[in-house]
């Protein structure tokens, strides 16, 4: 999960003072993570804290979210000013537990920003980007109600901010909702950002307003995909259970 750091984080309050006073008033603390993409939150309970380390109690499938993404994000409310990223020193699966260290105060925290759930396809997906003239390949990364990213070994020399255009095909539950149909998509967008990373560009593309049946087509699939993830979360699950 990405977020913008705080640099006054040095004016906010200690962060293990903030749990005890938590810990002290018997409330409970808001963690989100992503699995998958996908949103997963639980309301954790502060058990006890030891020097600078704070042991929370939480949902198992917020301890497999966090063990994902390597590290656990609470939400800001009455007594966090801010969000905040903690390592992970460790989990007790026995008794739901995970030990946090080293907070982090960040103004944003990106995936509790976001209008429309994000996913990942369900399997290799090739995408077609053209943008005047030009014409590259590549993978969806990830897709929502209000965009997509695309990675891709090939640098199609881009002009961000202007259109581009996107063709692909998705799976997505037919009318009766009991099988699949694949579905093409051939729609315009608009470049965000192109950014290289390991050694691959990556494209983050957004949806116009103006895409009709094709915004309706994506939302059949992400709702599609977050009910897909979440059961994978959930046989995760069992066999820790």
């Amino acid at each position: 999960m990405n977020g913008t750091y705080n640099d006054s984080s040095f004016m906010r309050e200690d962060a293990v003072n903030v749990f005890a006073k938590v810990l002290k008033d018997n409330r409970r603390v808001h963690f989100l993570n992503l699995y998958n993409g996908v949103k997963v939150e639980c309301m954790g309970e502060v058990e006890h804290i030891e020097d600078d380390t704070v042991v929370c109690k939480v949902a198992l499938e917020q301890i497999l979210a966090m063990k994902e993404e390597q590290n656990a994000y609470i939400v800001r409310d009455e007594y966090f000013s801010e969000n905040l990223r903690a390592d992970i020193v460790g989990f007790d699966l026995a008794n739901l537990t995970v030990t946090l260290q080293n907070f982090t105060y960040m103004q944003n925290l990106h995936a509790n920003l976001r209008k429309h759930q994000r996913v990942y396809p369900d399997r290799y997906t090739k995408v077609i980007l053209t943008q005047n003239g030009s014409e590259i390949q590549g993978n969806l990364y990830d897709i929502s109600r209000g965009g997509l990213g695309v990675v891709s070994l090939d640098d199609g020399e881009f002009k961000e901010g202007e259109p581009i255009n996107a063709k692909f095909e998705l799976s997505i539950p037919d009318e009766a909702g009991d099988s699949n149909k694949n579905i093409s998509i051939d729609t315009d967008l608009k470049l965000v950002a192109a950014l290289r990373y390991k050694g691959a560009m990556r494209y983050c593309c957004q949806l116009t307003g103006n895409d009709g049946t094709t915004g309706e087509d994506i939302a059949k699939f992400t709702k599609k995909r977050v009910v897909e993830t979440l059961e994978e979360l959930k046989e995760q699950i069992k066999t820790y259970q």
